[in-house]
């Protein structure tokens, strides 16, 4: 699949009480059309959430230099990256994840999981556009708010929006 086909189902999955609120703008090569340079979620003219290459370079190596005690040369780091664990934490952690691991995760969102499997995955990602889904129901909205203090503080924000846009939260 193409990243504009998918971009466009990205939008057709969207609740429709978001529609006009949320943005996924994804960066692509002109050339290929396959190969991503960003992704973007825009939530009423502000970015909540943004990757691309420099970004995620950045933002792992100032991560890993926090949480490690031996300093990560570049083989550390491929290994880091490669391994499932790392791209896992890393995007729990900071909410941030590899671009090539994006394109991989918005198929399998759109094709292969139910939206149970995603709303209840490890990698946030998944978590992410799963609230965002209109196929998540307000009663699934409910419990996430009951246990929002247990999710990442970057993560929240999505729920609170969901729920305030349905009427289910008020600050």
């Amino acid at each position: 699949m193409r990243w504009n086909k998918a971009q466009n189902e990205l939008y057709s999955r969207l609740a429709d009480c978001l529609k006009k609120r949320v943005i996924y703008d994804i960066d692509i090569d002109k050339y290929t059309d396959t190969h991503i340079h960003g992704f973007r979620i825009i939530v009423d003219g502000e970015t909540w959430f943004e990757n691309n290459e420099d970004l995620w370079e950045n933002k792992v190596v100032e991560y890993g230099s926090q949480h490690t005690k031996p300093p990560f040369n570049d083989f550390m780091w491929l290994t880091l990256e490669a391994s499932n664990y790392g791209v896992l934490m890393t995007a729990k952690e900071i909410g941030l994840i590899n671009l090539h691991c994006i394109y991989d995760i918005v198929q399998k969102y759109l094709n292969i999981y139910k939206i149970d499997k995603c709303l209840n995955h490890d990698n946030y990602i998944f978590r992410v556009l799963a609230v965002l889904d209109h196929r998540t129901g307000r009663r699934k909205i409910k419990q996430l708010l009951e246990n929002i203090d247990n999710e990442p503080i970057w993560f929240r924000k999505y729920i609170r929006l969901r729920a305030k846009a349905q009427n289910i939260y008020i600050d």
